[in-house]
This record gives C-alpha cells, sequence and structure tokens, in this order.
C-alpha cells in the first residue's frame, strides 16, 4: 500500500506502525542529546560568560541565554509531543490492521516538521554563540596584550 505522504523532508513516503514507532525512539535519543547541548551551552553562558564579560556585551550574552532558555522550553513540548505520539503509536503496534494509518503518517510528518525546525533553530542559536564567544575572546586577547 503506498499512499504519498509528503514529509518536511520533501520525501514521498509511508512507514508501518512499527518503523514509525522506531523513529520515534531514535528522536527521542536525539531530543535527550539535544538536552545535554543545551545545558552545555546555558552552563558556559552562567559560569564563563556572564560572571566576566565586559559590559557592552552583557545584553548579548543575556540575549543568548534568553535564547537557550526558550529553545530548552521548544525542546521540552517537543520532547512530549514525541512521547505521547509515541504512545499513540504503541497502541497499535499488535494490530494487524491499523484503519488510520495514513493518518498516523500524516502526524508522524507533522512532528518530523516541528523537529527539524527544532534543529535549525539550535544550530542558529549556536552560531550566534560561537560568534559570541569569538568576539568576546578577541577582546580579551587584546586586553592581555596592551
Amino acid at each position: 500500500m503506498e499512499s504519498k505522504v509528503l514529509s518536511s523532508t520533501g520525501f514521498l513516503h509511508e512507514f508501518s506502525i512499527e518503523e514509525l514507532y522506531v523513529l520515534t525512539t531514535h528522536w527521542l535519543s536525539d531530543i535527550g542529546f539535544f538536552e545535554q547541548e543545551i545545558n552545555y551551552f546555558q552552563s558556559l553562558i552562567n559560569r564563563y560568560f556572564l560572571p566576566a564579560v565586559e559590559e557592552q556585551n552583557v545584553m548579548l550574552i543575556q540575549s543568548l541565554a534568553s535564547h537557550f532558555e526558550s529553545l530548552d522550553l521548544r525542546k521540552e513540548q517537543l520532547k512530549n509531543n514525541i512521547i505521547q505520539h509515541q504512545q499513540h503509536l504503541s497502541t497499535f503496534l499488535d494490530k494487524s490492521q491499523v484503519e488510520n494509518e495514513a493518518h498516523l503518517n500524516v502526524l508522524h510528518s507533522n512532528l518530523e516538521g516541528k523537529l527539524f525546525e527544532f534543529i535549525k533553530t539550535l544550530r542558529q542559536i549556536k552560531l550566534e554563540f560561537f560568534n559570541a564567544t569569538k568576539f568576546s575572546g578577541k577582546l580579551k586577547k587584546a586586553e592581555t596584550k596592551a
């Protein structure tokens, strides 16, 4: 049975319930990694940048901290949505026929789109972080040479 579901990745596909369930397990693993990454960046900001930042860069570092806090909230919501979706899928795992399998694929694709948007945002914020720390590092090096 090949119904066409346009996913957030642009590919047409339909997965079985088992495949959808396995994919959500992988997503939850990814979310766990993203959670550690966000915590790491937040700890860097709180330990190293906020206490020692030059006055002109306080707003930039506080903005980054705010972005990571917001991203952490989005991550929790996404994680809860994935868990809920996975629990919903698990109710169909033992059934040989699933009447609304196409609908579950559409829901899965929508959730996949949200995950990819989250990853895109995380990458953008990390890039901002790296650019801010590169700028901050140049200022500190210049001060120590003088």
